[in-house]
């Protein structure tokens, strides 16, 4: 997801830089962008299903001052004050609340997902994630998420080698998946057939844009 929203923001930037057009990915959109698009294209072109909704609403919190992020990054807050206010945003669960305090330094709660799992299968041998997790890293408690991706980098690199090295072409190979390259082929179709389909809807809309013109003028 956030790597088709990157691309998104490519595309966006690519009628004003070169650059950029050259670039397969870019920056990560930023809430303007976010705002002033339509849940359908960011549906379709991103795949986020469901989601569109709520990182439309709340982008648009941001740019209307309903939100300040900048509050997020103050001293004085703690982690469950943060989390907390997080919770308040529709579409924020325990998932997407982790890996934001991860982001502004709060490494309490380990953001688990399918890689964690396949993390936790290769190196303790475990068939679950959450309750595996905790108990497996709350002995380095604050700081269990650095734990958790050291333990992954370690594994990241026994399998593609020194991450710092990677040229960024390989970046996608970068997953315990053993077929990430039927994963990422399955991506890119999807957004081709998403591209494809804002671009009919384009072209509808205008011919009958067209269409309109010849019979206001006849």
């Amino acid at each position: 997801m956030a790597q088709a929203l990157c691309e998104l923001q490519a595309e966006l930037m690519s009628t004003t830089s070169k650059i950029v057009r050259r670039n397969k990915c870019g920056n990560f959109p930023s809430s303007s962008e976010l705002a002033n698009m339509s849940q359908k294209k960011l549906k379709l072109r991103c795949n986020v299903g469901y989601r569109a909704k709520y990182i439309q609403q709340f982008a648009k919190n941001v740019e209307s001052g309903n939100i300040d992020l900048n509050k997020f990054e103050q001293q004085g807050y703690s982690y469950d004050q943060l989390y907390q206010e997080l919770k308040k945003n529709k579409g924020f669960g325990d998932f997407t609340c982790a890996n934001v305090l991860m982001c502004i330094g709060f490494y309490h709660n380990i953001p688990t997902d399918s890689e964690t799992l396949k993390l936790l299968q290769k190196v303790y041998s475990s068939e679950s994630a959450e309750g595996v997790a905790k108990e497996i890293y709350d002995k380095y408690a604050p700081f269990q998420c650095l734990a958790y991706w050291l333990d992954l980098v370690n594994c990241y690199e026994k399998k593609v080698g020194r991450l710092c090295e990677l040229d960024s072409s390989k970046y996608d190979t970068v997953t315990l998946y053993e077929n990430n390259g039927d994963a990422h082929d399955h991506h890119e179709k999807k957004l081709k057939r998403a591209s494809s389909k804002i671009d009919l809807q384009n072209k509808n809309k205008r011919q009958s844009k067209i269409k309109g013109n010849v019979k206001f003028r006849k």
